[in-house]
């Protein structure tokens, strides 16, 4: 008789405002509506979502500001940025445009994550959303029950355990893959120039290259990319996301509100790729792209 001992842990949580709130700089926002919370992770009363274990994770965060108000939510790690969203509502009084963002992190066990805005007093809207997610795979284990004085059992004991260890070893050698980076200044970019995120938050695996934009699949699999934008006033930009020269998904962030309006528009696909498969970011219009510095950004993690 066997029994399947699956050694899995999953660590997912989605929570929102569940009012009106005003935040001062240097507040974590509390996010205290929460809607799932598998592995109790994230706690509601604080607004921190704690590491259980070395691993990496996507978060993604999603911010209303009022009409004529302003936000800009930095996510942080043990109260380091890295990674930053505006949401600059300077539009007319039912003008309402939801700002997006995503990262994905290699992350210790006990880090702290969480939401606040860099810069001064903000007016949030009640239904501003974080989400996080992981899937954490460590082993399937087949365990035999048997008198251990009997030479059969011993075998498939010893079976049992030459299968996990190379199960554990093969885990422990697969690379893992995530990279994270910004623009460092403000740039302008013509149609089918490639844009070029200098500024790197993280590079496990150093697939991307901070030199020419581009990443690398450095294997076979699934990816997981997220690119969010910022368009100075009264310019536009259209951010496609290119595989070897096509193009697999669009953005818009044709900002022609006021002088200080400023939202970050966010995007994100999954693609299964081959390895050597080129990915970039470059504009797909004819425009001229004039973009954020560190509120424009481009990350990716291999998922699978």
């Amino acid at each position: 008789m066997s029994q399947q001992l699956a050694l899995k842990r999953q660590v997912v949580f989605h929570a929102e405002l569940g009012s009106y709130k005003t935040y001062q700089k240097g507040s974590i926002w509390i996010y205290d509506k929460v809607n799932t919370n598998v592995g109790n992770a994230y706690d509601p009363s604080t607004g921190k979502f704690t590491a259980p274990t070395n691993g990496i994770y996507q978060f993604n965060w999603y911010t209303l500001s009022d009409p004529k108000a302003t936000s800009h939510a930095g996510l942080f790690v043990n109260g380091e940025i890295k990674a930053r969203q505006a949401s600059n509502n300077s539009g007319g009084s039912y003008q309402l445009i939801t700002a997006g963002s995503s990262i994905a992190l290699l992350l210790s066990k006990g880090d702290e994550v969480y939401i606040r805005d860099g810069m001064a007093i903000r007016q949030i809207f009640g239904q501003s959303i974080v989400t996080c997610s992981l899937v954490w795979l460590l082993a399937a284990l087949s365990v035999v029950h048997g008198d251990c004085n009997n030479a059969l059992t011993t075998s498939l004991i010893r079976n049992q355990l030459s299968s996990l260890e190379k199960s554990i070893n093969m885990l422990a050698s697969k690379d893992q893959v995530v990279f994270h980076a910004e623009m460092g200044s403000s740039k302008t970019y013509n149609k089918g120039s490639i844009w070029i995120y200098d500024k790197v938050v993280t590079n496990v695996g150093n697939a991307y290259n901070p030199s020419t934009g581009k990443f690398t699949a450095p294997t076979d699999g699934i990816y997981q990319f997220n690119w969010y934008t910022l368009s100075n006033p009264q310019v536009m930009s259209h951010a496609g996301l290119f595989v070897n020269g096509v193009i697999k998904a669009r953005q818009a962030s044709n900002n022609n509100g006021g002088t200080n309006q400023y939202i970050t528009a966010g995007s994100s696909m999954a693609l299964l790729l081959n390895e050597r498969d080129e990915v970039y970011i470059m504009d797909v219009h004819g425009y001229t792209a004039n973009l954020g510095s560190q509120w424009t950004a481009f990350g990716g993690v291999l998922i699978n």
